[in-house]
């Protein structure tokens, strides 16, 4: 029961987190037609390499960092790349969309984990983790169906743009999220935190120089702006440093569920900030999330997880 109440704790404060990260680049964008994506998430990937590099040195050594990059620094470089590209598609979402259609979009990151999990690795789900999977997307399904009805996903910058960036932003989390579930189990958390950060930052920082030199000139610095970047970085870096401890425990499906509890949490924050008006349909939302998430971790297993590299590396060269 512990274990549960933890898991469940430590879900929802990864829910809060990425509420606040979602309404610090709404009001960037609405109020200082601020969009500058990979500048936005440059400090995060600093501060990870910074702070997580230095404690791997300090613990294993400088010769096993320089070993371990030798190792495995391609595993790495695959999971900053889907984590980065992930962050980025979402952001650049904002630019036609608004945060709770961002939200609800992203909440395939579910089924996409869930697939992705019994293609490529040794994963078995049990009917009740079915259950709490199929709980949690019907209470998405009735979230977006009193959208519908009462018209609230309306809004006057959204577009079909700004789904798609949301939906491949969603699948890239999906792969994200389960390389990392991967890598936790079989490097410590300091390793992968550090190298997720050093690769981000240097592939963030090119990205910068090469596409964004001209938007980051004409942006009016202010301390609003400064202050809202930072909030961003704060919540994705605490997102980043808690969500390898909930792979440990639980799994990136079980991660991603509870996420789907930031749909409640973006309301109160758009009822708020937005002038969003409430429908009916949220709390029997927020409600049935929260029943699969539990359903879904009582008969969890967490059973180790092994990415079958070669049907990977097959469906990547077949694709391309």
């Amino acid at each position: 029961m512990k274990r549960l109440a933890l898991n469940v704790a430590l879900g929802q404060i990864l829910s809060l987190c990425l509420t606040l990260t979602n309404t610090s680049t709404s009001l960037l964008w609405l109020y200082y037609n601020v969009n500058v994506p990979p500048l936005q998430n440059l400090l995060n990937y600093v501060m990870l390499f910074s702070v997580y590099t230095t404690v791997h040195i300090h613990k294993h050594g400088r010769d096993a960092w320089k070993l371990m990059i030798r190792e495995r620094a391609w595993k790495y470089i695959l999971f900053a790349m889907a984590d980065l590209q992930g962050n980025l598609f979402v952001l650049y979402a904002f630019r036609n969309t608004s945060i709770l259609s961002a939200i609800v979009l992203l909440s395939w990151t579910v089924p996409c984990v869930v697939i992705l999990s019994v293609l490529f690795t040794n994963t078995r789900y049990s009917a009740m983790q079915y259950a709490g999977v199929s709980i949690c997307m019907t209470g998405l399904a009735v979230l977006i169906y009193g959208d519908y009805v009462n018209n609230r996903l309306e809004t006057d910058n959204h577009s079909w743009i700004g789904d798609l960036s949301c939906l491949l932003g969603a699948t890239l989390y999906a792969i994200a999220n389960l390389l990392e579930e991967h890598l936790v189990l079989e490097s410590p958390i300091e390793e992968v935190l550090g190298q997720l950060g050093m690769w981000g930052t240097l592939m963030c920082g090119l990205e910068v120089v090469l596409w964004e030199r001209k938007a980051v000139a004409l942006i009016p610095w202010s301390w609003n702006i400064v202050g809202l970047m930072l909030c961003y970085n704060f919540a994705l870096f605490t997102m980043s440093s808690l969500v390898p401890i909930l792979l440990q425990i639980s799994s990136a499906t079980f991660l991603n569920l509870s996420l789907l509890t930031s749909n409640f949490f973006s309301l109160v924050v758009g009822l708020a900030l937005f002038n969003i008006s409430i429908i009916p349909e949220y709390p029997i939302s927020f409600t049935l999330a929260i029943i699969g998430i539990t359903t879904f971790n009582l008969h969890s297993t967490n059973p180790v997880i092994h990415l079958d590299h070669h049907r990977l590396y097959h469906s990547i060269t077949h694709d391309n």
